[in-house]
């Protein structure tokens, strides 16, 4: 599908937010833990309730920091009223489907710039930190989640 690939240099938690912005709400979130290091499992834990835009805002803004500092997990935030979906992974990338013109509105206000190629470095490293274990110990029990096991695309 059409989508557009999103790599900003930091910030990536508010980021997500402001795309969110123009998403429809309910939301739901799908957190795929592929490098547990903290009590959890390695599978995909789904949001078992929609969640509100401000539900939405505190989790990602409660998790920022783990989520932009390790590189265990991918993280995506759908509209349960649309196709809308963004996509963050382990890469520090964000992937956003559905409506492109309202979230490249919103990257244009960023002033970010349209580059054609995107690639990763080969080999590269993804960091692990010990850290954020808590993070991952906290976020598993923050809401009831659905647990669901790993797919070959979580890799």
């Amino acid at each position: 599908p059409e989508r557009l690939v999103i790599a900003p240099s930091s910030n990536h938690v508010s980021l997500m937010i402001e795309l969110s912005s123009v998403m429809a709400e309910p939301f739901g979130f799908l957190y795929v833990l592929t490098v547990p290091r903290g009590k959890g499992v390695a599978a995909r834990y789904q949001s078992a309730e929609p969640v509100t835009r401000q539900d939405a805002i505190e989790f990602l803004s409660r998790f920022k920091q783990f989520f932009e500092g390790d590189g265990r997990h991918h993280l995506w935030l759908a509209s349960l009223s649309n196709s809308d979906l963004l996509v963050y992974n382990k890469h520090n990338v964000i992937y956003a489907y559905g409506q492109l013109p309202a979230f490249e509105e919103v990257l244009i206000r960023r002033e970010m710039e349209k580059v054609d190629d995107l690639r990763f470095p080969s080999p590269h490293i993804h960091n692990y930190n010990s850290e954020f274990d808590e993070d991952e110990r906290d976020l598993l029990r923050y809401w009831e989640w659905k647990q669901f096991p790993l797919q070959d695309s979580d890799d």
